[in-house]
């Protein structure tokens, strides 16, 4: 069974989402807004890890075949924006 294009849509844009909004956050004037954008970026962590998770639990990706399905970039993601919050 192969992914939907939908799914590999969604996991794309989080996956994009991430980042952008944690530099989008970095060139806002204020500690606030950049915090806001950070809340942003790890909420989009939190549903491409629940996108992933639920595409392996279906059989939709093979957990052994490598690839999109890797949680370590989005597990560093998550991490990242959690201790970057914790810091600001």
């Amino acid at each position: 069974m192969g992914q939907s294009p939908r799914q590999v849509t969604t996991i794309l844009t989080q996956g994009v989402s991430i980042p952008s909004n944690t530099a989008e956050g970095a060139e806002r004037d204020s500690k606030a807004e950049f915090i806001r954008f950070l809340h942003i970026a790890k909420g989009s962590a939190a549903e491409l890890r629940t996108q992933v998770y639920i595409a392996r639990q279906i059989g939709v990706v093979d957990p052994t075949s490598g690839g999109v399905q890797n949680a370590s970039p989005m597990d560093m993601c998550f991490e990242f924006t959690t201790e970057t919050q914790r810091k600001t």
